[in-house]
Formats: structure tokens, C-alpha cells, sequence
């Protein structure tokens, strides 16, 4: 669920399985994983496994991802990188240009996003109004 106190950025947090305690013990649980949206950027977070600052202007498609989910954790190949702790609440980012992002201290670019939020409505409904809707069966 997002939350939104004083201050203009608004805070998704990751959808966490069973496995919580062992992504929690690994650093990666919920005090350390967020998404973050202000009005400029976005920002998202795996405790030390994945960091990336973006512009919410690069962001050119938003989707739920009924895509095929290979693990947990962050992990990614040609440019998508697939972020996240549960295989629920998926959803999709196409960002142009692509973004800067780390992995393990590891410097990389994402042209597509993939993460499981606990509340995914919610988020594409705050994003999709500057980037459309994807088609999910085209990803």
C-alpha cells in the first residue's frame, strides 16, 4: 500500500511471499525495499542487490507483467532486469531512455523494469497518466 505523509513522494513497497524472514535476514526485506515516486523521479530499492534513480519522464509504458517469473531477487539480462520478492503483483516499466541503474555495487542500464508491489493498481494508476498503458501480451 502507498504511503504519502507530508512530503510529495509517494512510497510503494515490494510484495513479499513466505520466503519474507530470508529476504529480510539477507538485508533485502521490507525496511530496506521500497519504490518511491515523486513528481520527477522514481526511485527503486532492494537493499544493497538493486538501485536506480530515474526520471518518471522515461517511463513510456506502464502494465501489469503476466510474464514468465524465473526466481526472486534481482537478476536480469539485456537490459530487463526483473526485481522482486514475490511472483504477485507484477508490473511491467518500459523506460526510454534506458536507465541507470546497480547491482551488487555493478553498474547497469534497464530498458525494462520488472517488479512485484504489493499494491500494483495503485501504482500504474499514479504512472499511467504520463506514460500509456502497455499491451501485457507484447511482453
Amino acid at each position: 500500500m502507498p504511503t504519502n505523509g507530508s512530503s510529495p513522494t509517494i512510497r510503494f513497497e515490494f510484495a513479499y511471499n513466505r520466503w519474507e524472514p530470508f529476504f529480510t535476514a539477507m538485508g533485502l526485506g521490507p525496511r530496506r525495499a521500497r519504490v518511491e515516486v515523486d513528481q520527477r523521479s522514481v526511485t527503486v530499492r532492494l537493499g544493497w542487490g538493486f538501485r536506480s534513480t530515474f526520471p518518471r519522464a522515461s517511463i513510456t509504458a506502464v502494465a501489469p507483467d503476466t510474464g514468465r517469473i524465473g526466481g526472486w531477487g534481482a537478476h536480469g539480462w539485456r537490459h530487463v532486469w526483473l526485481v522482486n520478492t514475490s511472483s504477485r503483483g507484477m508490473v511491467s516499466l518500459t523506460l526510454e531512455p534506458p536507465a541507470r541503474a546497480t547491482t551488487l555495487g555493478f553498474p547497469l542500464r534497464v530498458e525494462r523494469l520488472r517488479l512485484s508491489l504489493d499494491d500494483p493498481d495503485a501504482f500504474i494508476a499514479l504512472i499511467a497518466p504520463r506514460a500509456p498503458r502497455a499491451d501485457p501480451t507484447t511482453h
